[in-house]
């Protein structure tokens, strides 16, 4: 029996996901994990998380969120970093336009109708519809790619 798991916010901070991951006993070859956004910075361990969700990609359902759009941003040089940043050893990691590539490919977005749950990072504008959100979704996620 597959089991859904949801969490978000993982803000680079490895050791604690690995833990709760090992807590819950989570096995990437029948659960699933739903991540609501911000994989990375703030924490120490951004590339830790990046990696071990690469390898899980198939089992991994990510939404985008403003974290992981700024480290795209950094990443493709569109934004210098901030004082607080802490995507260094991210960036600098040999796997990074990897990780970067399947990253910029992940929803803003994620409904499953089977579930009949959907997922973003923040919110959904009180005056949309899921229509509404999902063109706006659609609309940022084909700038990204």
């Amino acid at each position: 029996m597959t089991t859904t798991y949801a969490m978000g916010d993982l803000q680079g901070c490895y050791v604690p996901f690995a833990a709760l991951l090992e807590q819950i006993d989570f096995t990437p070859q029948t659960d699933r994990l739903w991540l609501a956004g911000d994989l990375v910075n703030r924490g120490p361990d951004s590339h830790a998380v990046i990696n071990r969700l690469y390898a899980w990609h198939d089992r991994v359902q990510i939404v985008l969120g403003n974290h992981d759009l700024y480290a795209l941003a950094r990443w493709a040089g569109i934004t210098a970093a901030k004082k607080s940043d802490t995507l260094g050893p991210l960036l600098a990691d040999p796997h990074a336009d990897d990780w970067m590539e399947w990253l910029r490919t992940r929803s803003l977005l994620h409904t499953d109708p089977q579930l009949g749950w959907s997922m973003v990072h923040a919110a959904i504008h009180p005056d949309w519809d899921m229509a509404s959100a999902r063109g706006h979704a659609d609309a940022v996620e084909d700038a990204l790619r």
